[in-house]
């Protein structure tokens, strides 16, 4: 497929998705987010691709909603007309509300890579990805009351679990920015690196995880994943049930093999 609004690069067994808009600072808008979408649907779905980064391109991650399609629709408003305007993604529109369950639903992880600025949707996307690492010029926001606007993007469900309800209601209440070092200090991102050191550090951890067994990566995400809502009992279960099954793979045999044999294990997600 064909894309406008975005890049993606496969290579070493890892899909690169970088938002390119960079005159905007990779503003969002609802060709992006399609993009997107589209994109992880189809490196999830390649055998090939073990793990997923995301990230912009140029002097930012991405600077949130195009703010011209949020006066298209004042201006709508005002006209009573209902329509939406195309060139940004409304908070409710399929594209955003599904986005975490998107990533759920992959078999694929993904890294946020945020070089830069990543605020509004720019800030509450990585937040269902599964992995954040920064640089150290990166700042975040969840902006939306300096927009006279409210958290969207499932942000009120992922914030408080990634950083306590404490500092996820600081952050919301007051839209102000977090450096790539505070955001580390308080666990939004997982590590931070010098610019020119991010994407590198991106594509190690990626290739680090698609070496990994491919049946047992997925099976790990949605036990952690289900472990977010689940109680200790249903987890103890479900852990029970697919440790067992990662038993009867022909890459828990394999693994084992090649331990025995002292060498590295090939992977075949069987």
């Amino acid at each position: 497929m064909t894309y406008e609004a975005i890049l993606v690069d496969k290579s070493d067994g890892v899909g690169t998705v970088t938002m390119n808009r960079p005159e905007k600072l990779n503003a969002h808008n609802r060709q992006m987010s399609r993009e997107i979408r589209q994109s992880f649907l189809e490196l999830d779905a390649d055998p090939e691709i073990g793990a997923i980064i995301l990230t912009g391109a140029g002097r930012g991650f991405c600077a949130g909603a195009d703010m011209g399609g949020f006066q298209e629709r004042i201006d709508n408003n005002k006209k009573g007309s209902s329509a939406q305007p195309q060139s940004q993604p409304h908070a409710f529109s399929p594209e955003n509300i599904n986005f975490p369950q998107l990533i759920r639903s992959m078999s694929t992880p993904v890294i946020a890579a945020i070089n830069g600025v990543a605020v509004g949707i720019g800030f509450t996307m990585t937040l269902s990805c599964d992995i954040r690492l920064a640089s150290e010029s990166a700042r975040m926001s969840a902006i939306f009351v300096r927009r006279g606007l409210t958290p969207e993007a499932g942000s009120s469900y992922n914030l408080p679990r990634l950083i306590g309800f404490g500092k996820s209601m600081e952050m919301v209440l007051t839209g102000r920015m977090v450096g790539g070092q505070e955001a580390a200090e308080i666990g939004l991102v997982q590590h931070v690196y010098p610019d020119d050191e991010l994407i590198p550090a991106a594509r190690e951890m990626a290739q680090t995880i698609s070496r990994n067994a491919p049946l047992a990566v997925k099976w790990s995400r949605d036990l952690m994943f289900k472990g977010l809502d689940g109680s200790l009992d249903s987890q103890l279960l479900m852990e029970r049930h697919i440790f067992d099954r990662a038993t009867k793979t022909e890459d828990h045999a394999e693994a084992v093999k090649a331990f025995l044999e002292k060498r590295d294990a090939t992977f075949y997600g069987r």
